[in-house]
């Protein structure tokens, strides 16, 4: 996954390939994501499946500055990584208070398939200053 910015002729300002958000060596793929620009800073959080064919799920956040450089370990921060599944529902930071919410549904095992079982989960996030 990665990010782009043009800048106000069309051009990528990254660079062509732009910011890589999460490892793109990783194994697997990532899908879910929400993003939020303030405080100068972009955050992007999304949910990376370990493996092609794994059921395991988990949730990571990379924080770029304007210019592009990243604030966070280059593979993403993780917010979840238990062994079982996260699927995103949603994030929100509040610059002023300077602290993140991700929101997510939480399986109690990897491979359940009843829904009735899920819990809704939070992790919350301060970013270093």
């Amino acid at each position: 996954m990665r990010a782009y910015r043009l800048s106000a002729d069309g051009r990528p300002a990254w660079g062509s390939q732009g910011v890589p958000l999460s490892d793109p060596a990783a194994t697997g793929h990532d899908f879910s994501s929400f993003g939020q620009l303030d405080d100068g800073r972009l955050r992007a959080v999304w949910v990376h499946e370990q493996g092609a064919s794994s059921a395991v799920l988990d949730v990571y956040l990379a924080e770029l500055t304007l210019a592009g450089e990243r604030l966070v370990p280059p593979a993403g921060l993780p917010l979840s990584t238990q062994p079982r599944q996260q699927l995103l529902s949603g994030f929100a930071y509040d610059a002023e208070r300077r602290v993140g919410l991700a929101l997510y549904a939480d399986s109690p095992d990897a491979f359940t398939t009843d829904l009735g079982a899920w819990d809704m989960a939070a992790t919350l996030y301060e970013p270093s200053p």
